[in-house]
C-alpha cells in the first residue's frame, strides 16, 4: 500500500476538486447556451407563428376572390355558348334569306339585299367574336 503524507494528499485533493469545478462549470455554460438557443428559437418561431396566421388570412381572402372569378369565368362562357349558338342560327337564317333573294326578280333583291347583309355583318361579328374567345 502506497502511503501519501499529509502535503501529497491535499495537493491531490485540491487537483480533483479543480478537475470536478472545470467539469462543473463546463456543464454549467453548455446549459447556458442551450437556454439562450431555447430563447433565440421561441422568438424565431413566435415570428413564424405570426407569419402563418397573417398568411393563412391571405390565403382565405384569395380563395374566396377565386371563387368569385370562377364564377364569372362560367357565366361569361355560358353567355359566348349562347351568342355562338345564335350566331349560327342568324347564320342559318342569313343563308336561308340569301337563297330566298336569288330566287326573286330584281326589284325584289333592292329591297332585301340591305336586311340580308345586315344579317349576314352581324353574324360575322358574332363569329369573330366566338373565333377571339377559344384563342
Amino acid at each position: 500500500m502506497h502511503h501519501c503524507n499529509g502535503r501529497e494528499l491535499s495537493e491531490f485533493a485540491n487537483c480533483r476538486f479543480c478537475r470536478k469545478f472545470t467539469e462543473l462549470t463546463e456543464k454549467y455554460r453548455d446549459l447556458l447556451d442551450k437556454s439562450n438557443n431555447l430563447v433565440v428559437h421561441k422568438e424565431v418561431t413566435s415570428g413564424y407563428e405570426s407569419e402563418i396566421k397573417r398568411l393563412d388570412v391571405t390565403n382565405s381572402e384569395l380563395m374566396a376572390q377565386l371563387e368569385i372569378e370562377k364564377e364569372k369565368l362560367h357565366t361569361l362562357e355560358a353567355a359566348f355558348e349562347n351568342m355562338r349558338k345564335q350566331g349560327e342560327n342568324e347564320l342559318n337564317n342569313a343563308n336561308v334569306l340569301f337563297e330566298v333573294t336569288l330566287s326573286i326578280r330584281p326589284s325584289g333583291c333592292k329591297r332585301i339585299l340591305p336586311s340580308f347583309f345586315r344579317t349576314w355583318n352581324h353574324s360575322l361579328q358574332v363569329q369573330s367574336l366566338i373565333i377571339w374567345k377559344r384563342n
